[in-house]
């Protein structure tokens, strides 16, 4: 549920990629709550499981809230823009620790708090609590992501 880049070439003389899937008239809330009717629930614990994987992957994204297209007919997310993204591997301590807490903080609450209906808040904590036994979170993050 992510975008990927297939290519690169020029067109026009400018730099321009290939990029797959294409979501045709897709949503995006942004930090705001998701709002697609009868596919909130699937969007929501769709777009839950994507953030699960990031972060089991040890991948963070402070403005990952900003870049999730929906598609408007099935509710699929598609995770874009990684450019502020980062990869944590080894456990961090310090200031490194605390400004990764932020950082988490941040992604969770703009992609968690933020955008979940409110009457799907019941069904955010069941999800969340699955994916943390399914798909924990890389243990460089583990400790992080239980403190949101």
């Amino acid at each position: 549920r992510a975008l990927k880049c297939l290519g690169s070439c020029l067109s026009g003389g400018s730099p321009a990629a290939v990029l797959s899937p294409l979501v045709e008239d897709a949503k995006e809330f942004g930090p705001n709550v998701i709002e697609l009717g009868g596919q909130n629930e699937h969007a929501v614990v769709e777009m839950l499981k994507t953030t699960w994987q990031m972060l089991h992957g040890g991948f963070v994204n402070v403005d990952q809230a900003n870049n999730v297209l929906y598609d408007p007919v099935t509710a699929n997310p598609v995770f874009i823009d990684f450019g502020r993204a980062r990869r944590v591997t080894k456990t961090l301590t310090g200031r490194s620790q605390a400004i990764l807490q932020v950082q988490i903080n941040s992604m969770l609450g703009d992609l968690v708090m933020a955008t979940v209906p409110r009457e799907l808040c019941g069904v955010a904590k069941a999800t969340v609590a699955k994916l943390q036994e399914e798909i924990p979170p890389l243990p460089a993050l583990k400790d992080n992501v239980c403190k949101f």
